[in-house]
């Protein structure tokens, strides 16, 4: 299980449903442990989901910020260097 609160949730309701089965209460006991591993199932996926649609917008905003951010060009000789203000990391550009 990927996150730690789900698993502590599911191992507390294990705990109750084993008072309800010494209690003699098979049925409730087998009907409360289908729905808490349907909803621990269903909020994993939910958080499962969540993040992957926040790393793709993250993904979507570089490569935006790459893909119109400025960059300065200086030339020394027969060479250029470029470079994002931002990030000051240089790389040859095709001249100009």
């Amino acid at each position: 299980m990927t996150y730690p609160d789900l698993f502590d949730r599911e191992q507390a309701d294990r705990a109750v449903i084993a008072e309800r089965l010494q209690a003699g209460k098979m049925t409730e006991a087998n009907q409360q442990a289908t729905a808490n591993k349907s909803q621990i199932a269903e909020d994993e996926q939910r958080r499962n989901l969540a993040a992957r649609s926040v790393g793709a917008q993250e993904s979507a905003a570089a490569a935006a910020w790459r893909a119109f951010s400025p960059v300065s060009c200086k030339r020394i000789g027969n060479t250029t260097n470029c470079y994002r203000p931002s990030n000051r990391r240089g790389h040859d550009c095709d001249g100009g």
